[in-house]
């Protein structure tokens, strides 16, 4: 009968419940996880932009005024990437998730 078994019953759906919870919080991690390996990647691939221009300039291939503006592209673009947020939280903002973590040097 059910009255025997209505803690087994009511354990189970703690269970459940719990064990929901466990997979809600995984799927949220996924998307932060990935959302970090791509905001790295869009890093590294703007970081390796600007060496590029600078290896130029230093070679005598670009003015100042181009490495200048490529500097500017490059902070702006990094600017934004470690600004990025999920869920509302901002993923390089340490502990801090709901406060940007890099002012925008350009805004006046």
């Amino acid at each position: 009968a059910l009255g025997s078994r209505t803690t087994q019953a009511v354990t189970f759906q703690r269970d459940l419940d719990r064990l929901n919870g466990i997979v809600d919080s995984n799927a949220l991690v996924t998307a932060r996880l990935k959302s970090t390996q791509d905001s790295l990647g869009q890093i590294a691939n703007t970081a390796q932009s600007f060496l590029s221009a600078l290896t130029s300039g230093v070679s005598g291939d670009s003015s100042t005024s181009i490495l200048q503006t490529a500097g500017a592209s490059a902070l702006q673009q990094m600017t934004g990437i470690l600004n990025t947020s999920v869920n509302g939280e901002y993923l390089f903002a340490g502990t801090n998730t709901d406060v940007k973590p890099i002012d925008d040097f350009n805004a006046a």
